[in-house]
């Protein structure tokens, strides 16, 4: 299991996270920065399907995002605070690509 911790005093506009993600997970270069993209690059931890960061994770890995400051995050930016849980688990995101693809969730949660 591997862990990395989200700041998210600095996040105050939409979307913003995907970017701060970018330089916490080693996304590529020409990563879109947008929530498509973030998708796509959350569900290739193992690096079989895009090749697009270079964060690995072993097979049957998980990964922690530890969200920091999260009653103010949820407060300030409820929608992005939204969004984050549901592209993570929802059906056609990450963890339920993931199982689609014959794996398990790679991404769990935790909000401090």
């Amino acid at each position: 299991m591997k862990s990395v911790r989200l700041e998210t005093t600095e996040i105050a506009i939409a979307y913003p996270s995907t970017r701060h993600f970018k330089k916490l997970l080693r996304f590529s270069e020409w990563y879109g920065a947008n929530m498509e993209a973030w998708i796509d690059c959350m569900s290739d931890f193992d690096n079989t399907k895009y090749g697009i960061t270079e964060f690995k994770l072993n097979s049957a890995e998980t990964l922690i995002i530890e969200v920091l400051g999260t009653e103010s995050f949820a407060k300030r930016r409820p929608d992005v605070f939204t969004d984050l849980i549901a592209c993570t688990a929802s059906v056609k995101f990450v963890n339920q690509r993931c199982v689609g693809w014959g794996g398990t969730p790679v991404v769990n949660l935790a909000f401090l």
